[in-house]
């Protein structure tokens, strides 16, 4: 009696795995090289948030200091009032940033004429290329109290100038509209492209069954882009404490500092500006755990309510 054949290792199946899929490997190398060199690579760095680490000193043979950064962090005068303006930022952002792209996506996906389709489409996309510098520079000139057309629109109403960019009450209005304006349009490209998926069939027979145009949005394209819209909600939950410094940076003055100073430009300003190298880092780890415990809660709790989750 002949022996049974040997059955592959779990070796010999990966060569071939890789053998038969080396071009798309090939495609996802550069990404992958790009995240352990500039993501992974530097966080073994995050030791000096327990060092009291200077300019020359071995990482990691550097003198410990424990937890002392993260308690001169929570006592800092500032830090309540830091975690505050953060909170509002990146709450008014999922409030009126996130919805933006869907509802955006949706409208877009009913418009048959494909060069008026395509037009907007592009056009959406440019403020996104536009750089921070210029945006900021462009809302500067557009809102100034002299000669902004803003204030001058507002002159010929009858009505007074505004210090827009120097006004607390106007500083989050400003930064949540000049972001929507900004990064809608790129946002919608992964809805856009889940609603390039959903099947036509289902859209032929709701026309049949006397649906609208609205209805089947409602019906059909939204819950069919739904489990897409529930990843990035679950990865923008992860960016609570991570709104950006260039931005803020741009459009911080004193007048407007009580609510435009945020974490990560504090982050900036003791790591980089003041040379306190530790304790910027600190607050980056301490933002970083933050985060990272927003999405393991919830991806929990959408697991619960819904099918869909990132694992």
């Amino acid at each position: 009696m002949a022996p049974s054949p040997v059955p592959k290792g779990r070796l010999a199946e990966l060569k071939k795995s890789i053998r038969k899929n080396q071009l798309l490997l090939l495609m996802v190398l550069p990404g992958v090289l790009w995240c352990l060199i500039f993501r992974y690579g530097p966080m073994y760095g995050a030791l000096i948030a327990f060092q009291k680490y200077r300019v020359g000193d071995s990482i990691l043979n550097g003198r410990w200091a424990g937890l002392y950064w993260f308690n001169k962090l929570f006592s800092h005068r500032q830090f309540g009032q830091l975690i505050r303006n953060t909170l509002s930022i990146s709450i008014l952002q999922l409030i009126f940033c996130f919805p933006v792209p869907v509802v955006f996506a949706l409208l877009l996906n009913e418009v048959k004429y494909v060069r008026l389709k395509k037009l907007v489409q592009t056009v959406s996309y440019l403020p996104h290329f536009i750089s921070l510098v210029a945006v900021c520079s462009m809302l500067s000139l557009l809102l100034n109290p002299g000669s902004g057309i803003v204030n001058r629109l507002i002159r010929a109403c009858g009505g007074e100038s505004i210090y827009f960019m120097g006004s607390v009450p106007w500083y989050r209005p400003i930064y949540i509209l000049s972001q929507i304006w900004q990064s809608f349009g790129f946002s919608s490209i992964i809805y856009i492209s889940a609603l390039t998926a959903v099947p036509q069939e289902l859209y032929e027979s709701a026309s049949v069954d006397g649906a609208s145009r609205f209805r089947q949005m409602i019906t059909i394209s939204l819950p069919c882009i739904m489990p897409t819209v529930i990843i990035m909600l679950i990865l923008e939950s992860g960016k609570l404490l991570s709104v950006g410094y260039e931005k803020t940076l741009l459009l911080q003055n004193p007048a407007n500092n009580s609510v435009a100073d945020i974490i990560s430009t504090f982050s900036y300003r003791v790591g980089l500006s003041q040379g306190m190298y530790s304790f910027g880092t600190a607050v980056d780890l301490f933002t970083g755990v933050i985060n990272c415990l927003m999405v393991f809660s919830v991806n929990r709790l959408i697991r619960h309510i819904s099918d869909t989750s990132l694992w």
